[in-house]
């Protein structure tokens, strides 16, 4: 199966990076890392990989099943080639995070429920339905992942590579089967990353797996593994950019350990813009360690390394983004999500109802009196609760039924251990150490700088899963620390792999019990697991598109209107459908080809508005509804733009 060759080529670059065993980790460590290590640069090669493929595939405008399969095809060559050039000099890998712990038992055992739920469920996170997957599928469609015309402008601005990544798996399978996977092996990636990050602080390896644990018990973590997000991604080029920094400060600024931080933040903000929230602090840690022992080439090499790296990997895809908007950050002037007041009650304000996220409990009387005392801390500090300046979206919160959605869930023991540790690492810091306390310190201005930038709003908790994941070695060093033994630190691991488990199994987007599970409900009904009163309409439309034989079908959409179960509803190899938007006002409209005739155009309306659509000049006329779906079928007569208004939605 062609979809197969991504990951033989990942485990090929994984043997032909182990072939010259030249270890990252400084001399001052026992390296009983080497195997997690080279997972780690292997994912660094593959992230690399992907964007070339993409990017370069696109520029001829050979973005297919044919080019892409011999790309992945070519890069299992050329590391079987190495392999057989060195086939002599392949050393014996450390298998220590392959061994069965009981710690790594608890990792593989949540990560094996999160695949099967993954295989058998359909991708219905809200953010996938909008934009997300609908990108994958025009740039599939064009073959090019250039801008195109759209309505839901997201499609174009937010970073791409999770995106690229589905792309090259959609384009080897021809469905969306595996899309789960590129989250899901972002989950492992954290976990391993973890308990990397647990080793440079001195854990033995007992701690470093119980670290990997940790990290992989986080509630949002576990419900995210499985869906099509793009913030476990995001944390996990995070938390590689950290390890790598810490190598490079404990090794004398080796240059190779540097270029390996850099692009993975580089990744990382090629993913998601919160990474830039969590590494920037390290990386200040970072120079100030080598600008204060005066090796101030080092923290010049650093900063420059991280810049190029940055520019070479983002700016094509910046450079399509300043075309389009005549601006690289469309984050304020699109979503209106930023901070408009940095004052200190209003950073504060933030910052509570942030941390109230995470405090939310299965008791609803527990959750209310936690409100009640948010009202009161505002009043005390002299803040507006919702105040808009500092509050996007609606803002209601601290339900019960939102402990298991990705978007909203909450992270309460992790929270608190975290703070728990974290304060005890700093007020004791000659018991810890200087680095544990520094990491802590750059955690904490991480945190600062996200809450005085974004506005507070529902789902702020995904934002926050990478400091959680960050926060997993530190948890792991204070329990390590309390108990030499190892008690404190196994009955720990034992609660939170017991406490996870619930949102492994009872996750309201892929639920293995319930209502809307995969055994009970058909694929095409499981896109609409967080909407199924509009499931008819779209399956109705699919097939009334279907019946009537058409083969190009425009789209006209409001904001966060869902696409993509329209695609994969009339996905279909022997008969394809053509979707475009159509009559579009934003800046793509530059895109869009005024000579493309749809004979069938789709607009979301509830209540119906039954009004005629002029488009390029072309008449449209309400066809069918099938809430909350209106079909335009074309009118009988061309109508001059002369005479009728051009339409405005």
């Amino acid at each position: 199966m062609l979809v197969l060759l991504p990951l033989i080529s990942f485990i090929l670059i994984f043997l032909a990076l182990t072939i010259r065993p030249i270890s990252l980790v400084p001399s001052t460590q026992n390296n009983t890392a080497s195997c997690r290590q080279a997972f780690l640069r292997t994912t660094l090669v593959m992230g690399l990989l992907t964007v070339l493929a993409t990017q370069t595939l696109s520029t001829f405008h050979n973005l297919n099943t044919t080019f892409t399969a011999a790309f992945w095809l070519g890069m299992a060559l050329i590391a079987i080639r190495i392999l057989i050039c060195h086939k002599t000099r392949i050393p014996r890998l450390h298998t220590d995070f392959l061994s069965l712990s009981p710690a790594w038992l608890g990792v593989g055992s949540l990560a094996l429920i999160s695949a099967v739920l993954g295989t058998i469920s359909a991708p219905n996170s809200f953010d996938s339905m909008t934009y997300h997957l609908p990108r994958v599928m025009h740039w599939a469609q064009n073959g090019s992942i250039e801008p195109f015309a759209t309505h839901l402008s997201t499609q174009l601005w937010i970073p791409p590579l999770a995106e690229y990544a589905l792309l090259n798996l959609f384009l080897l399978s021809g469905n969306d089967n595996l899309f789960w996977a590129i989250q899901w092996g972002a989950y492992i990636g954290c976990a391993v990353t973890a308990s990397l990050i647990a080793q440079t602080f001195g854990i033995n390896k007992r701690g470093q797996a119980a670290s990997a644990l940790i990290a992989a018990t986080i509630p949002m973590a576990v419900l995210q593994s499985n869906s099509t997000q793009t913030d476990l991604v995001a944390a996990f080029w995070s938390m590689s950019a950290v390890y790598w920094l810490i190598l490079w400060m404990q090794d004398k600024g080796r240059i190779t350990l540097a270029i390996c931080s850099a692009t993975s933040l580089a990744l990382g903000l090629l993913t998601k813009g919160t990474p830039l929230f969590l590494v920037t602090p390290f990386l200040a840690l970072a120079a100030i360690f080598y600008f204060w022992k005066q090796e101030f080439k080092r923290v010049a090499i650093l900063l420059g390394l991280t810049i190029t790296i940055a520019l070479l990997i983002n700016g094509p895809f910046l450079n399509q983004t300043r075309t389009c908007f005549n601006t690289i950050n469309r984050m304020d002037t699109e979503t209106k999500a930023v901070n408009q007041s940095w004052d200190g009650p209003a950073l504060l304000s933030n910052l509570l109802r942030g941390v109230a996220i995470h405090l939310t409990t299965p008791c609803q009387r527990l959750n209310d009196k936690l409100r009640d005392a948010l009202v009161s801390a505002h009043t005390m500090i002299g803040a507006k609760l919702n105040d808009p300046r500092t509050t996007f979206g609606p803002t209601e919160f601290l339900h019960k039924k939102d402990m298991f959605y990705e978007a909203r869930a909450g992270n309460f023991l992790h929270f608190c251990l975290l703070l728990t540790a974290s304060a005890a690492i700093l007020f004791r810091r000659k018991q810890f150490g200087l680095l544990p306390a520094a990491y802590v310190l750059a955690l904490i201005t991480g945190v600062l700088l996200l809450t005085g930038y974004l506005k507070w709003n529902l789902w702020v908790g995904r934002f926050h899963m990478g400091f959680f994941l960050l926060g997993a070695p530190v948890i792991t060093l204070v329990l390590a620390k309390a108990d030499p033994s190892g008690r404190l630190l196994k009955w720990s691991g034992i609660l939170l792999f017991i406490a996870a488990l619930p949102w492994a199994v009872l996750n309201t987007s892929r639920p293995l019990f319930g209502v809307h599970t995969p055994g009970t409900s058909a694929r095409p009904q499981q896109y609409f697991t967080h909407d199924p009163q509009i499931a008819q309409g779209y399956i109705s439309a699919a097939a009334a598109i279907r019946a009537q034989g058409c083969a190009k079908v425009g789209l006209i959409l409001a904001n966060d209107e869902w696409e993509y179960p329209l695609w994969a509803l009339l996905r279909d190899a022997a008969s394809p459908v053509e979707i475009r938007h159509v009559g579009v006002l934003n800046n793509s409209r530059q895109y869009e080809d005024a000579s493309w005739d749809p004979c069938i155009i789709i607009r979301p309306e509830d209540p119906p508005k039954n009004e005629q659509l002029i488009i390029h000049g072309r008449a449209y006329t309400p066809s069918n509804y099938l809430k909350p779906l209106m079909l335009y079928a074309p009118a009988q007569k061309r109508i001059s733009l002369s005479r009728t208004k051009e339409l405005t939605c």
